[in-house]
């Protein structure tokens, strides 16, 4: 992960130095847009904190050692937020009419975002009854002309290459990895390599993806604010992506050679996807 986010801090720079050259030739730069001031807010200054809380309950709770999933550290941030909400206010006919906001919210979420995993986790399950996973793993292999190195070289590209697709088509890159994601630890243990070095791959894939998405929330809002269609701003980041996802395949092949899976080493899928699963859901999350 920090090869990759080294290659692109250093490209970035000259990329869209080159990139503001040749739109200025061509005479496509957009003017400048004033950045919208917020007077008078209806809430203290304090509350732009407020956010950042299941983020924070998060982080302190790994370093004290406590167990605590992303779901309940969004409930804690709400209910937080509504004591104090109370405290300030003194009035909990807001306080109901505030709470039914989040809820409209957490609907619109479980619409576009939960269901999705739902039916990701079904095409997961199926691929693995009908017998998917030993077929895609021939087929690999098959592809990499017998050998090892290059089977394991293209596993990682495909299912890589795979989920980036997805990702960009849906706009999130949870469902993307909770499809593919699934079955990486089978197909590593078949080409005996460590199964987090296939699966890691996949979550970085799933999170440039979403960045390559013309449809996913951050683009849609970066869109508005500078005033351009998404499609624009995706044109311009999207070869930096690219770099980004060669990278990652290299990086990983890396891995995946310097890892091989020990024979008394038994992951458990679940436990492999459920813990970046909760890491990706607290990115989509913002």
């Amino acid at each position: 992960m920090l090869a990759y986010v080294v290659v692109i801090a250093v490209l970035i720079p000259f990329y869209f130095a080159w990139i503001d050259k040749r739109d200025r030739v061509k005479n496509v730069l957009c003017e400048e847009v004033e950045a919208p001031e917020i007077i008078n807010p209806q809430c203290p200054t304090l509350y732009i904190l407020f956010p950042w809380l299941p983020v924070v309950f998060l982080f302190v709770a790994y370093f004290l050692g406590i167990k605590l999933d992303v779901v309940t550290a969004n409930f804690l941030s709400i209910a937080l937020v509504f004591i104090v909400e109370f405290i300030r206010h003194r009035d909990g006919k807001k306080l109901g009419e505030d709470m039914v906001v989040i809820l409209r919210a957490m609907a619109e979420i479980f619409i576009s975002v939960v269901s999705i995993i739902i039916a990701a986790s079904v095409f997961a399950d199926g691929i693995k009854a009908l017998g998917g996973v030993g077929i895609l793993a021939n087929a690999v292999g098959a592809l990499g002309g017998g050998s090892a190195d290059i089977a394991v070289l293209v596993s990682i590209a495909v299912l890589s290459f795979l989920v980036y697709g997805f990702a960009v088509i849906m706009g999130s890159g949870i469902a993307a990895f909770n499809a593919f994601g699934r079955l990486a630890p089978d197909i590593a243990t078949r080409l005996g390599v460590a199964p987090i070095t296939l699966v890691l791959p996949l979550e970085i894939a799933s999170a440039l993806g979403r960045a390559a998405s013309p449809i996913a929330g951050g683009i849609l809002a970066l869109a508005g604010f500078a005033k351009v269609f998404p499609v624009e701003i995706i044109k311009r980041t999207t070869p930096l992506l690219l770099v980004a996802m060669a990278v990652n395949i290299l990086v990983a092949f890396y891995l995946a050679k310097t890892n091989p899976l020990l024979p008394q080493a038994e992951l458990s899928v679940k436990v492999e996807t459920s813990s970046i699963k909760d890491s990706n859901l607290l990115l989509d999350s913002f």
